[in-house]
């Protein structure tokens, strides 16, 4: 909490942007002004209140109270947004191109080895392998396999 008009070089304003560039805090001004100017660069630091003097004591702790519970809110959509962006990087492991052997089907990894398809598709997608045959491979390696399609019925 500061007032925007401080003694000395620096005022509310600029004291809060230091402390937010160095604390994970939430910011409430008191102040007895409320011009364009002022609002404009108050604004920009992302208050969590802005309170008007003269106030009333209860309005003093309402504003505490919302901005402790924004900061809260504000700390647990942070939290959850570096997760999906790691989630979201990790699964971005299979876009572009991938090096596949013309032999064995490994694929080239990030640091320059080989791994199984399998293994790989574990460790770079949010994806789990499940092993089956296709219809053609079935045909071909099992002709006397009776294939029934999703309706249970036999192709």
């Amino acid at each position: 909490m500061t007032d925007i008009k401080l003694e000395g070089a620096m005022d509310g304003i600029e004291a809060a942007e230091k402390i937010k560039a160095r604390f994970s805090a939430p910011l409430v001004y008191l102040t007895a002004h409320s011009g364009k100017e002022l609002l404009h660069r108050a604004k920009k630091t992302a208050p969590h209140g802005y309170l008007l003097k003269p106030f009333h004591p209860g309005e003093l702790l309402a504003a505490i109270e919302m901005a402790l519970a924004n900061h809260a809110l504000m700390e647990s959509l942070h939290a959850k947004n570096q997760a999906l962006e790691q989630a979201l990087e990790k699964a971005g492991g299979l876009r572009g191109f991938l090096a596949i052997c013309s032999y064995c089907k490994n694929i080239r990894n990030e640091k320059g080895g080989w791994e199984n398809p399998e293994r790989f598709i574990e460790t770079h997608a949010p994806a789990r392998i499940s092993h089956s045959i296709c219809p053609k491979c079935a045909e071909k390696f099992f002709p006397d396999l009776k294939i029934y399609d999703h309706n249970g019925l036999l192709r």
